[in-house]
């Protein structure tokens, strides 16, 4: 600002001189910006001979003090390139352009939709695969099968395309009892190359309950059967029980397994945290350290293996007990356990609907003698549902990225970036084609973990649909250093319409966050109207139990004064009525007041005191009409005062107690 600009001829003659000295001080990442807005410094970035020194600075600088959060290892392809590296890096750090692409076409073998399986990441002759393990397939039934996932290369009209393949697995030995939701991790032996533990799951032999079967899964790396499409040579192991243990751990499901030698001795250990057991959560560590000595035989079943098994003594505060949850060993010397998520139940045949989604992150420090558990307070906005049960997390650098899970009524498909150096965590915005909301899905990462790969899971139905998260974008025109490519591509529209989602997100998070607000406002007047109808109701109960108490003396008071006006006029008829007089006293009260009047008529009547002349023969005088008789005197109108007979005040009953009145006086 406020210099003239240079010519053109002398702008192209200055640039080798200008940029090599402002280079220094660039951050990579703005570097990689400038190659894709001007063509002067793509030209500069591009010759490794200038600007070799540049990356390099910049990779000390930005990157290698962070080595060591990356769980992947750099592709050989790049390690010798300081631009390629500093760039591979940077998108996995950054996260830059993260994107779905959904998977049409599966090499190989056809494998059935299923959720519940247990995967495991590793290095299979220098190349990234992934094994699968078991789950509740589309058949609606577990099936105790092993998939190995692998990169595979096509070569047509000398165009190569690459895609996915799957690789049925045969191992030898007695396999494990059919169960899903197991633990499966992987771990490298000198002596065994690559092993596989299995452990746990709900075990679906006879009543569907958690389990605490144990087995081992030898793989040579050497004598492979790369020819067929069974994969490599495998082989199931059954490890020995020592005699100084007699357990063989809780049988738990839906827990984590997380390989982390002995310090002290470097034996091989896992470490088994959470889960749910007999329809109890777990929060207890419990770890199994493996001996797996060498043998002269060359079948690697023949390995002697035993283990010993005992829980784990912490400081602090552990974590609530959970099971669907995450664990993931970081740090720069891979010390640092962090528990994620996951949910709070005590019902398995409900597991994945009912209990209280877990939203927090706890750390377990095993660097110290004993290990130390604290809890994050982390920073940032995430949606609801998100890292609840039985959601999926793999470790991108110094971030773990999180993915679906939920209560079967709200599953989700979000992916939140969790941060625990800095302590924050943010919903990620993706593009391509996301994946339906779900839960218990395979997840792995392949190529050194700059993708992701996504397979089946559970969303009201079991899924068998694949998808690829990627890091970089598939669009390699979108970023300077997607695809670890400096290419032209700033493009003012397109980061014009990102900017437009951004700020749509923003809104529909606000919205979100007003909605709740009022939800739970809605909620606390809902409760107060309900507890002020609890006490409207409880107040009507007392003042009817005190208005029953005082009628039921004026009953049984007016009851017994009849029964005595009865016993007087009739003392045959109290004997008999008496009996009903606690069962039901205003029926036996008005009952005997009908017998007295009408016995009392009745008797006038037929001594001819009902006709002026007395005497009368006719059928009336014989043979009384009874019913006309309480109907004519019900008829007549009550125009006197009730009358009070003793203390007792028959005003329910004016016309009864008057002509009981004058029955008596009339004797």
């Amino acid at each position: 600002q406020g210099m003239e600009p240079l010519h053109q001829d002398s702008d192209r003659s200055t640039d080798h001189v200008l940029l090599p000295l402002i280079a220094p001080y660039i951050s990579g990442k703005h570097l990689a910006l400038l190659a894709g807005v001007c063509k002067g410094w793509r030209n500069f970035l591009n010759d490794s001979a200038q600007s070799g020194s540049i990356w390099q600075a910049a990779y000390n600088r930005d990157i290698r003090p962070y080595e060591g959060y990356y769980a992947t290892v750099l592709p050989e392809g790049r390690r010798n390139d300081a631009r390629l590296k500093y760039l591979w890096y940077l998108r996995r750090n950054l996260l830059i352009e993260p994107s779905w692409k959904k998977v049409v076409d599966i090499g190989g073998e056809q494998v059935l939709g299923r959720f519940g399986t247990s995967s495991a990441s590793f290095m299979y002759k220098g190349q990234s695969a992934a094994l699968m393990f078991s789950g509740w397939t589309t058949e609606d039934f577990v099936q105790s099968d092993l998939y190995m996932m692998v990169r595979q290369s096509e070569t047509k009209n000398n165009k190569t395309t690459h895609g996915l393949k799957w690789l049925s697995i045969h191992p030898a030995g007695m396999p494990p009892l059919p169960a899903f939701a197991t633990s499966i991790t992987p771990f490298e032996h000198p002596g065994l190359g690559t092993v596989f533990l299995l452990f746990g799951g709900v075990g679906c032999f006879g009543m569907p309950k958690p389990c605490n079967q144990f087995n081992l899964l030898l793989l040579d790396q050497n004598n492979d059967n790369d020819s067929s499409e069974d994969g490599p040579m495998m082989e199931w192991v059954h490890p020995n029980l020592t005699s100084a243990f007699q357990e063989k751990g809780t049988p738990r499901a839906f827990h984590s397994a997380t390989y982390f030698p002995n310090k002290k001795t470097g034996a091989p250990r896992v470490l088994m945290f959470g889960g749910l057991s007999d329809g109890v959560p777990l929060n207890t560590l419990e770890s199994v350290e493996l001996k797996l000595a060498a043998s002269s035989s060359s079948n690697p079943g023949d390995y002697p293996h035993t283990w010993h098994w005992k829980q784990v003594s912490t400081l602090g505060t552990p974590p609530i007990p959970r099971y669907g949850h995450s664990a993931t060993l970081c740090g720069l010397d891979k010390t640092k356990l962090v528990i994620i998520g996951g949910c709070h139940c005590h019902n398995l045949h409900d597991y994945n609907s009912v209990g209280r989604e877990l939203q927090d992150v706890h750390i377990l420090d095993l660097s110290k003698s004993i290990p130390t558990w604290s809890e994050l307070d982390m920073r940032g906005f995430i949606p609801m549902y998100s890292l609840g049960r039985l959601h999926n997390a793999v470790q991108v650098g110094p971030q773990i990225l999180c993915f679906g899970g939920g209560p079967t009524s709200k599953l989700t498909n979000d992916v939140v970036a969790v941060n625990i150096y800095d302590q924050t965590w943010k919903q990620i915005e993706m593009e391509g084609q996301e994946p339906c909301p779900r839960q218990e899905s395979f997840m792995a990462p392949i190529e050194a973990g700059s993708e992701m790969v996504m397979f089946g899971g559970r969303n009201k139905k079991t899924l068998g649909d694949c998808y690829i998260l990627r890091l970089g974008g598939f669009k390699t025109r979108e970023y300077a250093f997607s695809g670890c490519n400096l290419k032209p591509g700033y493009d003012e529209a397109e980061d014009q319409r990102r900017e437009e989602r951004r700020m749509k997100m923003e809104r529909e998070r606000k919205e979100r966050e007003k909605k709740e607000k009022l939800r739970i406002e809605k909620e606390k007047e809902r409760e107060m109207r309900e507890k002020e109808l609890r006490e409207k109701e409880q107040l009507k109960l007392k003042l009817k139990e005190k208005l029953k108490s005082k009628t039921n003396k004026k009953k049984k008071g007016g009851a017994k004064l009849g029964e005595e006006l009865l016993a007087a006029v009739l003392p045959g008829a109290a004997a008999t009525s008496s009996a009903n007089l606690d069962e039901d006293p205003e029926a036996a009260y008005r009952r005997m007041m009908n017998s007295i009047l009408i016995r009392s008529v009745m008797g006038q009547y037929q001594n001819g005191s009902a006709h002026s002349g007395g005497g009368c023969s006719c059928s009336k005088c014989q043979q009384p009409n009874m019913p006309e008789m309480i109907k004519a005197l019900d008829a007549e109108e009550e125009e006197e005062k009730p009358l009070h007979l003793g203390v007792k005040s028959y005003g329910r009953y004016p016309s009864l107690s008057r002509r009981i009145y004058e029955a008596i006086r009339q004797g």
